[in-house]
């Protein structure tokens, strides 16, 4: 039997078509709330997990009017409130603001160029009264290059806390259950809370990698990320597998 020899253009035409047929096949046998495309152009398959708006060490409050922006892969959402109990445990009382995650089932968000994955989440930053007291925001706070902010009600002059920020990221940085993939941050605050790692005697590998991984966005329309830090983690191996890819920018 003679084999039809297609013209080399014509086969790979048809191997690409099979290739993307096959990953739009896969990508319905998803597992439930798997993270699917990128973080600026994907989805969370099955709708995602969703947050509860407060628990243990944590209230969670939307930043860019998105008042359904609580879902995730349950894995990120498992790390969050394994990281805010952890810092309320050594520092008790303490109550962090987490912001916008992802809607349900992933997809655009206003105010955000990323966060469709269910792989993004902004987190407010820690903070001090002027009487270096820890202090529990109901607002997200602006902190200058020498960690100072104030009250976005009465005024009042505030401190960005290192030491409690820098507790959180290292929980969330030693999940056995994510691997971060960026941590934004504006570059005056990354210094602080490098240097309150060092301060807390972390263990040198873990202020390296964080060393590694915090840095301000690369995209110049970014916000400059001095009222909040954004965490991205990467694709599971399951989930590469049904077109998750760890790839592309945008925050």
């Amino acid at each position: 039997m003679n084999r039809v020899q297609l013209p080399l253009a014509l086969r790979a035409f048809v191997i690409a078509t099979c290739v993307a047929t096959t990953a739009f096949a896969q990508s319905t046998n998803a597992p439930p709330n798997s993270s699917l495309g990128s973080t600026h152009d994907g989805a969370i398959n099955g709708g995602g997990a969703e947050l509860p708006v407060s628990g243990p060490g944590y209230t969670w409050q939307t930043n860019r009017d998105n008042p359904g922006a609580r879902f995730s892969t349950p894995r990120m959402i498992a790390a969050l409130r394994r990281a805010a109990q952890s810092v309320a445990q050594l520092a008790p009382s303490s109550v962090v603001l987490v912001f916008d995650l992802s809607l349900q089932g992933g997809g655009a968000i206003p105010g955000h160029d990323s966060h469709t994955s269910g792989r993004d989440v902004d987190v407010g930053y820690y903070a001090r009264d002027g009487h270096d007291a820890p202090l529990n925001l109901t607002e997200p706070v602006r902190f200058d290059a020498s960690g100072e902010g104030a009250d976005p009600v009465s005024g009042a002059p505030l401190r960005f806390d290192a030491g409690r920020t820098w507790a959180f990221m290292a929980a969330v940085l030693s999940d056995g259950n994510v691997t971060v993939q960026h941590i934004f941050i504006a570059p005056p605050l990354r210094a602080l809370v490098l240097a309150a790692g060092r301060a807390a005697h972390a263990e040198r590998a873990l202020v390296t990698r964080a060393a590694t991984l915090l840095h301000p966005p690369g995209n110049p329309r970014s916000a400059p990320h001095d009222d909040h830090f954004h965490i991205r983690i990467v694709c599971t191996r399951v989930e590469a597998g049904f077109g998750c890819h760890d790839g592309g920018g945008g925050v």
